[in-house]
């Protein structure tokens, strides 16, 4: 990480370093435009961490496609998707400034 231009100097703080902002996913042409910013936290982990899909080609052709189960990716995404979604929101309640979600 340190050999990266944009690392934080904080990185090796036992304190921990400011968050600001998290990504959820990449684009998806067919729903969204290239990056949305979530009105709070709560939106943002509703409307995009909970959403988020990935993408994945299929195995007859080179076309991507876009799966469509609501919690498709338990790699990423260990709990049921609604105690994903009930853990985030529990966590941002212990946050001072919760960073802004963007999908």
């Amino acid at each position: 990480m340190k050999a990266l231009a944009n690392c934080d100097p904080e990185l090796e703080n036992p304190k921990g370093i400011v968050l600001s902002g998290i990504m959820y996913g990449g684009r998806d042409a067919k729903a969204y435009v290239p990056c949305q910013q979530g009105f709070d936290w709560n939106h943002g982990i509703v409307a995009y961490g909970a959403s988020w899909r990935p993408r994945r080609r299929s195995r007859s052709s080179a076309r991507k496609a876009c799966r469509d189960q609501p919690d498709e990716h338990p790699g990423l995404r260990g709990d049921p998707l609604g105690q994903y979604i009930r853990n985030n929101l529990e966590f941002a309640k212990k946050l001072r400034n919760p960073p802004a979600v963007f999908g």
